[in-house]
């Protein structure tokens, strides 16, 4: 059901991640990566969206030793970047994450395969990842709660057209089960939704529209079990 967390794999994999962050930001710019969080706790459940105190504003991207803009998601265990429109993975690869076609991990990056250019954005989920390219979202990596959107809960070792999402679409979040995006200012989520954390009352293997949300949407995050979005100037958060 889960992925593994076997103590004697985690470690070496741990490593692994180490070394191919190592080698990423060699390659892009020589500079230290910002360290990742762990999982988050356990918290009360909402299936409905509710207002925390205060939003925080987004990180400015990156640049490389050329002058490139390059904007980083790290994942659990593996980290994608993107530069100059095509997009590199590099790390764990056992569910498929990195989209080279294989489950072999790499210790130095890789280009997901059709992402060598008209890359807009990225998203390193917990064990898959998606992009926006020309206004389409893909993803690809582990699918056990159809958190890549095709309708199925296939894992998958190269990128995958989300279902209904082949264009006008902006933004992009993988969690740890779910995935969102915005569509023409609407916020759409799918796969886990055992918390309530689609912003629905079931889960989906394709996208659905957050209740309350079909408008003005301007930025959102999907996190392990809960999701949130600023709407019309003010932010609101449901799930677990």
């Amino acid at each position: 059901m889960y992925p593994e967390v076997n103590a004697r794999q985690a470690r070496p994999r741990r490593l692994l991640h180490l070394a191919a962050q190592a080698a990423l930001v060699s390659s892009l710019f020589g500079s230290a990566m910002p360290a990742q969080a762990g999982p988050p706790r356990s918290a009360p459940q909402r299936a409905v969206p509710l207002a925390p105190a205060a939003p925080l504003a987004p990180a400015a991207p990156a640049h490389d030793q050329a002058g490139g803009a390059v904007t980083f998601s790290a994942g659990w265990l593996y980290t994608c970047a993107m530069r100059n429109g095509a997009l590199l993975c590099v790390g764990a690869n056992n569910y498929g994450q990195l989209g080279d076609g294989t489950t072999v991990d790499r210790t130095t990056p890789v280009t997901v395969t059709g992402m060598v250019s008209s890359v807009t954005a990225v998203s390193a989920g917990s064990h898959n990842a998606c992009a926006i390219r020309n206004g389409a979202l893909l993803c690809w990596g582990w699918n056990y709660y159809g958190q890549l959107g095709d309708g199925t809960t296939i894992n998958r070792t190269t990128p995958v057209s989300v279902t209904g999402m082949s264009a006008g679409v902006t933004a992009v979040s993988a969690g740890f089960g779910h995935t969102c995006a915005i569509r023409n200012g609407a916020l759409l989520c799918w796969g886990a939704n055992y918390s309530g954390q689609l912003g629905v009352t079931a889960s989906s293997a394709t996208p659905v529209t957050v209740t309350g949300m079909s408008t003005g949407v301007t930025a959102f995050s999907a996190g392990g079990s809960h999701t949130c979005a600023i709407r019309n100037g003010a932010l609101l958060c449901w799930g677990g």
